[in-house]
């Protein structure tokens, strides 16, 4: 039987979420920001978690990787990377309609998103790793060819 809106709601509140009319946010293991929202239709929850920085000026892999995760819809765990308002910040979101959600199994979609931001927190921060490394200059004393 799907989640109706006001179980998500006493859900919410089981999390601490104060407002959990329109949501809210709480941290995940000291290093994911996790927001869950009802979208203003009240049809679908939303989750969301920035992941990592943005390059302001990436490298081609990494853009090749960050639109490959979202093709089709078929990224990480369903879920799709965007870049934030800000134009610094990659979030992971996912939109999943109430209906679709089997009352007892608002534990395991988030566990699994979280599950998700994780991998792709790490996954951002080896991106941004390699680039900072095919970015530094080369030391004066080595010849370049």
């Amino acid at each position: 039987m799907p989640v109706t809106r006001d179980e998500l709601v006493r859900w919410l509140a089981d999390l601490g979420i104060e407002d959990a009319d329109s949501g809210g946010s709480f941290r995940y293991d000291d290093s994911i920001d996790l927001t869950i929202d009802v979208s203003e239709d009240g049809a679908a929850l939303l989750l969301a978690a920035d992941i990592g920085e943005f390059d302001p000026a990436p490298p081609a892999e990494t853009l090749r990787l960050l639109l490959r995760a979202n093709h089709l819809g078929l990224g990480p765990g369903r879920a799709s990377l965007s870049l934030a308002p800000d134009d610094t910040t990659i979030t992971l979101w996912r939109a999943v309609p109430l209906a679709a959600i089997d009352s007892g199994g608002l534990d395991d979609l988030v566990a699994g998103f979280l599950a998700t931001a994780v991998d792709q927190r790490q996954e951002t921060a080896d991106m941004a790793a390699r680039s900072a490394e095919r970015q530094a200059p080369m030391p004066s004393n080595q010849f370049r060819a």
